[in-house]
């Protein structure tokens, strides 16, 4: 793997982001396993091609995930704004209950109705 060349604006940053996991006590452990893992191979001081071929992935995911971690990293004494998660759209029906989500919708039968259920094991020879 050949590594490619930094802008300086980016090895600044990269320098910047070392800096700051050495100075921060906590943060690369708050980390997952893998974020962690690479995170401290920052800290270390290893290159962005030498942290992908250690963990098996291209170097463009390294700097995504460098860039993210900046941003992450930037002001971690700052409570962070978040709205949570939204696990649906507006008007969503997220309990889909016994007909699985699906069914009459109160605008007529969709189609989907099927057949009658067997309930009973076919006789041999059928």
């Amino acid at each position: 793997m050949v590594p490619r060349e930094y802008a300086e604006e980016e090895e600044r940053g990269y320098r910047e982001l070392r800096d700051r996991l050495n100075s921060v006590p906590g943060l690369v452990e708050s980390l997952p396993d893998q974020e962690q893992r690479m995170a401290q191979r920052i800290a270390d001081g290893q290159r962005p091609f030498e942290i992908a071929m250690a963990e098996g992935m291209s170097e463009d995911a390294v700097w995504t995930f460098i860039r993210a971690l900046s941003n992450a990293a930037a002001a971690p004494g700052l409570r962070t704004l978040s709205r949570g998660y939204e696990t649906a759209g507006l008007g969503a029906d997220t309990d889909p209950g016994v007909t699985g989500g699906y069914g009459d919708t109160g605008f007529g039968a969709i189609g989907n109705e099927g057949g009658e259920a067997v309930t009973e094991e076919p006789e041999e020879g059928e």
